[in-house]
């Protein structure tokens, strides 16, 4: 006769056999960003983070260097779901939803500590919303780093500015910025700026210190002006489509996720990952120009009237979105 204990025994074995196992998911996250740069670790650092939040229920597989396409090709494919998640400088990102550009609105802030608690406090969710629009999630901010103007030459002050040519990834708001300060914006792909500087198709670019000389384009333009014109922010992007796939939970973690590391934190990285490259250029023999306050002046003279220009281009939707930033502005100052 069996044993009542082994027929039990050997009724859960069966079933756990026969029981499904609890599927994995796996996210495809693209960045421009080459591998051993500060950006690409702090997403490497993300995805662990997802691992350790889902219990290893979704796992994120970075795909580094643009190996999915342009950051413009793959903000089209997250917008429709066929890329789980991207990683984009906040005036790429924009160039599909406009008002995007306010959290990295050209010459706003005054320093690293109004715009952490501005962005932080205050623009996180107006931006959620922008690009909720066109079917994307906002996860959270990260960084770029300052944009300033490299070339052959300095770019101290607009008056020597004037008529010269600048690459730049064109949009309405950025050809309003150049021209209130006298220059050409012309529209320059990243993989060209070296190329388009070495046959005169424009004076200078447009880049943060981490690309400027990572890339080595330092070479070919060794000159950097520490103009500062565009605080540029990171945003981390999900497909809609995509998150409402998962879990609420699971949602819920990718989310926790990116913020185990504070967005001041990542900011940080990449403003002390910068200063080191600086001097490596500069011990290389690369020149640097850093404004006196007059210069940062003269830059910052026309302002006033581009800001309102950058609203009346990006209407009832950009206005709302400048007005939640002047009320972090204020906030921030109590």
């Amino acid at each position: 006769m069996l044993n009542p204990k082994s027929i039990a025994l050997a009724a859960i074995s069966a079933l756990a056999l026969g029981a499904p196992a609890v599927a994995e998911t796996t996210l495809r996250l693209a960045t421009a960003a080459p591998q051993g740069t500060p950006w690409a670790n702090q997403l490497d650092r993300f995805a662990a983070a997802v691992d350790t939040e889902t219990a290893g229920k979704v796992k994120i597989e970075v795909f580094y260097n643009s190996q999915l396409g342009s950051e413009q090709d793959v903000l089209a494919q997250v917008a429709r779901g066929r890329i789980d998640i991207g990683y984009f400088s906040n005036t790429s990102a924009s160039l599909q939803v406009p008002e995007a550009i306010f959290p990295s609105l050209y010459m706003y802030f005054d320093d690293q500590e109004e715009r952490s608690c501005i962005l932080d406090n205050h623009m996180l969710e107006p931006t959620r919303n922008a690009f909720g629009t066109r079917s994307l999630y906002l996860i959270g901010f990260g960084e770029v780093g300052p944009n300033h103007v490299v070339g052959k030459t300095g770019a101290a002050t607009p008056a020597e500015n004037e008529g010269r040519k600048i690459g730049v990834s064109v949009s309405p708001i950025a050809n309003s910025f150049w021209e209130t300060q006298g220059m050409i914006p012309t529209s320059v792909p990243i993989a060209e700026s070296a190329s388009s500087m070495q046959t005169g198709i424009v004076d200078y670019t447009l880049f943060p210190i981490t690309f400027y000389v990572a890339s080595g384009l330092n070479k070919i333009a060794p000159v950097i002006t520490l103009a500062g014109v565009q605080q540029n922010s990171a945003v981390l992007l999900m497909s809609e489509r995509v998150r409402n796939g998962l879990s609420e939970e699971q949602q819920a973690a990718i989310d926790r996720a990116w913020a185990v590391v504070p967005a001041t934190q990542l900011r940080e990285e990449i403003l002390g990952f910068e200063a080191k490259l600086l001097e490596a250029h500069k011990a290389g023999g690369g020149t640097v120009v850093e404004l006196t306050p007059e210069q940062e002046a003269a830059w910052r003279a026309p302002m006033d009237g581009f800001y309102e220009k950058a609203v009346e281009l990006t209407g009832e939707a950009g206005r709302d979105m400048f007005e939640a930033l002047e009320a972090g502005r204020a906030a921030c100052a109590k």
